[in-house]
């Protein structure tokens, strides 16, 4: 019993002399141990870049405040630290490169996970899964209301470059012609313009759609609706380990607890943001659902300096 203690009493050592030396060398380095975490709790600032050019995820409501799911969880994210949230607004195409240039801490915001991505990023699990779809006119549903028709010669299909949609459409989509646009509402003109065909894109737009072009764009739904699974998550600087594992552990939380479901429910099942963000936020009376998601999650409607 003894020989077994020394044993352990000496692998005990060893590990906390591990640790040491890994505290060691990150203060050495000026580093914090617990990574982009550790530097926002110790300068109470959390930077964050944002893309507000896709309703509902990140848009600019009537005031020209950023709103949307992404940026609730990032007031949310803020809340969390304490901290004083400082967002950047950049080009989608933008995201990875400036978190990886440090002009982020991370990237909390409505990125899907794909395997070019995953080569430079590194992903927390997902905290949300939606369908791609194809949005057709209503005009051309006995054309297209079945999507495999949109696999042809000659139909043209809108897409974001980059993005998941992108990679469905080419996958399903791949006798068809992709034209690439640079926004969702760029895609959306195209498609009710009749230049395009279709748009492939996720299905938590359709409350957008309907209150901006009415019953003018609907889904394609045979054989389904779904084209395939989009899978959304935060992701971080590959070597930023501890930053990662706690996001990921923040997301099962806060999924747990209701609050991001929360969240997922007004921008995606609910009416009521439209009016909210688009004409209600002029006065500065919000429904009295925006108010209880506002309540729930202890969180204030971001007002930029």
């Amino acid at each position: 019993e003894q020989t077994m203690l020394r044993k352990w009493t000496s692998g005990m050592l060893a590990m906390v002399a591990a640790v040491s030396r890994l505290a060691a060398t990150h203060a050495a380095a000026g580093e914090n141990p617990r990574g982009t975490i550790g530097k926002i709790m110790s300068t109470k600032k959390l930077r964050l870049n944002i893309n507000a050019a896709g309703e509902p995820y990140l848009f600019r409501d009537i005031n020209g405040n950023p709103c949307g799911l992404s940026m609730d969880i990032q007031r949310m994210l803020a809340k969390e630290f304490d901290a004083d949230l400082v967002i950047t607004d950049v080009d989608w195409s933008g995201l990875i490169p400036s978190m990886l240039s440090k002009k982020s801490d991370f990237l909390a915001i409505h990125m899907s996970q794909t395997i070019a991505r995953a080569k430079v990023v590194a992903f927390t699990e997902p905290f949300y899964v939606l369908e791609d779809v194809a949005f057709i006119r209503a005009s051309d549903q006995e054309k297209y209301g079945d999507w495999n028709n949109l696999n042809a010669a000659g139909a043209k299909i809108a897409v974001i470059g980059g993005t998941h949609a992108e990679a469905t459409a080419k996958t399903k989509f791949y006798k068809a012609e992709l034209v690439v646009f640079n926004t969702d509402v760029d895609c959306f003109q195209a498609l009710v313009s009749g230049r395009v065909d279709a748009h492939v894109n996720g299905e938590g737009l359709m409350s957008m759609v309907k209150s901006s072009y009415g019953g003018q764009v609907v889904i394609a739904d045979k054989p389904q609706s779904g084209l395939m699974a989009d899978k959304m998550a935060f992701a971080t600087r590959p070597d930023d380990l501890f930053t990662n594992r706690f996001l990921d552990f923040w997301l099962r939380a806060n999924i747990e607890n209701g609050k991001i479901p929360a969240v997922i429910d007004y921008w995606f099942n609910n009416d009521a943001y439209q009016d909210d963000f688009k004409k209600n936020a002029a006065v500065g009376k919000m429904s009295r659902d925006r108010d209880l998601l506002v309540n729930l999650l202890g969180i204030q409607d971001y007002d930029p300096d």
